[in-house]
């Protein structure tokens, strides 16, 4: 039986999770005062447990990780026997390095801190820099959506699609994508003014015209590099854009008014909007039941 701890922010994964026989989820009560703080309260015994804390740390961010901190805090203090936390969206996790003198590394400031409240793990979905330099005694993992766009795109029903990477860190990952869902694919080389303008050229061996582009992407913000991305596949022939995001934060409206083109979006649910239409309720339950007991 595998323990699971929904804070405030996970609260949508409790029906998929709470079918499972080999997951029970813990019980607690969280109070909200007039000041605007809270406070989370674990109400049954997990001394020498193995507990899994799912909490997410979207927007509002800073709420999200109070709660967080707080549960890893009492579960610490309560001697459960390991943390582990898994959380599908890291909250400061774009700010991966300090690019003047006067910045903080944020996301160095969270990982430590659940480090230094008793977290053993961390696991996060589609983290921005797996590769960031932070000296922690806490395991770090990144858990991969490749495998829910895998299954995505199979029930895709497009003429002449086209995998597209935007940019050079997504070559890698798009061309391996390709080879399982037997796709050709396309490698871009994004560029950018100081000013933020961007603009895309390709090494055209590959004829897009009249093609239907599927994109894969990490995270989505504002829109402000999907926009010039569509704008230059449009103008060289593309039909449509079938754009799969982990995270997604814009307001897909918008994006489309902008755009102007054929464009349909995919996301998860690691940032629960309307939006959300690809759940990652197996990827959870896989790291749950499978892949945790391994990295513990």
């Amino acid at each position: 039986m595998h323990k699971v701890w929904l804070g405030p922010s996970a609260s949508h994964y409790e029906g998929a999770l709470s079918r499972y026989p080999e997951i029970k989820l813990v019980d607690s009560s969280i109070r909200y005062f007039p000041d605007g703080e809270s406070c989370i309260k674990l109400e049954e015994d997990v001394r020498n447990e193995d507990v899994i804390v799912l909490q997410n740390t979207a927007p509002p961010q800073d709420l999200n990780l109070r709660h967080l901190y707080q549960m890893v805090d009492v579960l610490r203090h309560n001697r459960a026997r390991t943390i582990t936390c898994i959380v599908p969206y890291l909250a400061y996790s774009r700010q991966d390095r300090r690019t003047h003198s006067g910045e903080p590394f944020s996301a160095e400031i969270v990982i430590r801190t659940l480090a230094m409240l008793g977290a053993d793990t961390l696991a996060t979905v589609e983290l921005h820099n797996p590769k960031m330099d932070i000296s922690t005694t806490m395991k770090l993992v990144n858990l991969s959506t490749d495998n829910l766009f895998v299954k995505w795109i199979n029930h895709l029903t497009l003429e002449r699609p086209v995998l597209v990477a935007p940019d050079k860190g997504s070559h890698k990952r798009i061309q391996k994508i390709a080879q399982i869902v037997d796709i050709p694919c396309v490698c871009l080389e994004k560029y950018k003014k100081a000013d933020g303008e961007t603009w895309y050229e390709e090494n055209g061996e590959l004829d897009l015209h009249s093609r239907h582009a599927i994109i894969i992407d990490d995270l989505c913000s504002s829109g402000s590099t999907l926009i010039p991305l569509c704008k230059y596949l449009t103008d060289i022939g593309i039909v449509s854009v079938n754009y799969g995001v982990t995270h997604f934060f814009a307001n897909s409206f918008q994006l489309k008014q902008k755009i102007g083109a054929d464009l349909k979006i995919y996301c998860t649910d690691t940032v629960p909007t309307d939006d959300s239409n690809i759940s990652i309720e197996q990827l959870l339950f896989s790291f749950i039941t499978k892949e945790w007991r391994i990295i513990s």
